[in-house]
C-alpha cells in the first residue's frame, strides 16, 4: 500500500489470504425410524437442516424412489441462510406388507448436499366390520325360535380371526371360531330363541384380531308373545313341532 505524507512517500506491504464464502448443511437426526404402520395409514416424522456454512444455501428439493415416503412441508425451493435452520416433515404411507428402507437426496441448485436415511416398516392388517348391528326378530311366541342373516366383511390386508358369542338362546352357524380372508366376507345365521314374554332387548359381542376394533357389538331385538297352545317349553326344544318353529 502506497501512503505519502508530508515527509514523504512510504510503502506499507499487507498480506491475508482469501476464502469462498460457502453453505454447509448438517440434518438432524441422521436417520428416521417411523416403525411398524399400518397398510395404507399416514405416520409423519420431521428432521431439521442447519446451515453452519458461511454462505446461504438454496435448497430446490428433496428426493425420494419410493412413494412409501413423501415430503409434507415446506415447499420447494427453500432459501437457508448461514447460521439459519429449516425443519423438514416426512410421511411414511406404506401401501402394502414389508420392510421399508429409502435415503432422502437434499438438492440445491448444483448437486447433492446432503442426505438422510429412512425406515418403516408394515404388516397386513384385518379390518372388520358387520351388516347390520341390530338383529330384529319381532314377534315369537315364547320357547319358539327364527333366523336372521348377518354379514362380517373384512376389507383389511390381513386374515381377520373372529370368535362368536354363544348363549343358551342365541346360536349361529357357522359357530365358535373363524377366520375371514382378507377383501371377503362371510355370512352368519343366528337362530334366536324367545325365552320371555314383552321385550327383548339384548346386546352380544364377536370378538376380533382387528387392533383397532377387538369387541364388536351387535343388537337382539324380539317381542315374545304367548300363542295359542302358550308358552312352549324351553327345555324340550328338540321336540319343538317344526311347523311351530318355522324358521322365518
Amino acid at each position: 500500500i502506497k501512503v505519502e505524507t508530508r515527509g514523504g512517500t512510504f510503502f506499507v506491504n499487507v498480506n491475508g489470504t482469501g476464502f469462498n464464502a460457502e453453505a454447509k448443511l448438517k440434518v438432524t437426526p441422521d436417520l428416521l425410524d417411523f416403525g411398524e404402520v399400518e397398510s395404507s395409514k399416514t405416520v409423519q416424522k420431521s428432521f431439521t437442516i442447519r446451515n453452519e456454512g458461511s454462505a446461504a444455501a438454496t435448497i430446490t428439493k428433496i428426493s425420494s424412489s419410493d412413494k412409501a415416503f413423501s415430503i409434507t412441508t415446506p415447499s420447494f425451493p427453500k432459501s437457508v441462510s448461514a447460521g439459519s435452520s429449516l425443519n423438514v416433515t416426512v410421511a411414511f404411507t406404506p401401501q402394502k406388507p414389508g420392510n421399508y428402507k429409502e435415503t432422502l437426496s437434499i438438492f440445491t441448485d448444483t448437486a447433492v448436499i446432503a442426505t438422510i436415511s429412512v425406515f418403516g416398516s408394515s404388516t397386513a392388517n384385518p379390518e372388520i366390520s358387520i351388516s347390520p348391528q341390530n338383529l330384529a326378530y319381532g314377534n315369537m311366541d315364547v320357547g319358539t325360535f327364527k333366523t336372521q342373516t348377518l354379514t362380517i366383511n373384512n376389507s383389511g390386508d390381513g386374515d381377520l380371526s373372529v370368535v362368536l358369542p354363544f348363549d343358551p338362546f342365541l346360536t349361529s352357524n357357522p359357530g365358535g371360531s373363524f377366520r375371514v380372508k382378507a377383501k371377503s366376507s362371510v355370512q352368519v345365521t343366528f337362530k334366536f330363541i324367545a325365552d320371555k314374554k314383552g321385550s327383548i332387548n339384548r346386546t352380544f359381542t364377536i370378538l376380533s384380531n382387528d387392533p383397532d376394533e377387538k369387541r364388536v357389538p351387535f343388537i337382539v331385538t324380539a317381542n315374545g308373545i304367548q300363542g295359542l297352545l302358550g308358552s312352549v317349553n324351553k327345555s324340550v326344544q328338540s321336540k319343538i313341532n317344526t311347523n311351530v318353529n318355522k324358521t322365518s
